[in-house]
């Protein structure tokens, strides 16, 4: 029960909920009136408890591209990250799929994944930012991470820039 409700508790705010129901919770009056000034009539349909829009991502900015800025420099660094565990984890011996098994249930396989999934979300925030520039910034990243660490990715057979 502990667990359950940070998680439940948060996403109350977000799910739609009928407006009547929105409209009699203590100390709602005065926000539904204000935001009918501004829309310019009364809001028919489901209501959020959140007084805020959730259309995109801020996390504790008031600017979404600095949040943006701020994942994008992030980015590389989990990209190094994991190639360097992939590469430290190399398992010798073994061909094909034996070996791929040996190294995913090694140490190092786990924090490939780990590193793996970090610079997923880290993407994932970008994208939910909506910042043009930070989904442009975040591509040109992610190019310039792969050329510079396709020497350590590709071994001898490497297609990099710099040989």
């Amino acid at each position: 029960m502990a667990l359950t409700l940070p998680v439940v508790v948060p996403l109350l705010y977000l799910i739609p909920l009928p407006a009547e129901l929105v409209e009699r919770l203590p100390g709602r009056a005065l926000y539904l009136d204000g935001r009918a000034l501004l829309v310019g009539e009364k809001e028919d349909g489901p209501l959020r408890l959140s007084l805020l829009s959730t259309a995109y991502a801020r996390g504790t900015y008031t600017n979404v591209n600095h949040l943006a800025g701020l994942l994008e420099m992030l980015l590389p660094i989990a990209l190094a990250l994991l190639i360097y565990s992939i590469k430290r984890g190399d398992i010798s011996g073994g061909r094909g799929w034996k070996r791929r098994m040996t190294f995913f249930a090694s140490t190092w396989g786990h924090t490939a994944f780990v590193y793996g999934a970090i610079a997923m979300l880290l993407l994932v925030g970008i994208i939910f930012t909506r910042s043009r520039t930070g989904i442009a910034l975040s591509t040109l990243a992610l190019l310039l991470s792969i050329m510079a660490f396709a020497r350590r990715i590709g071994g001898t057979r490497r297609s990099s820039p710099w040989r």
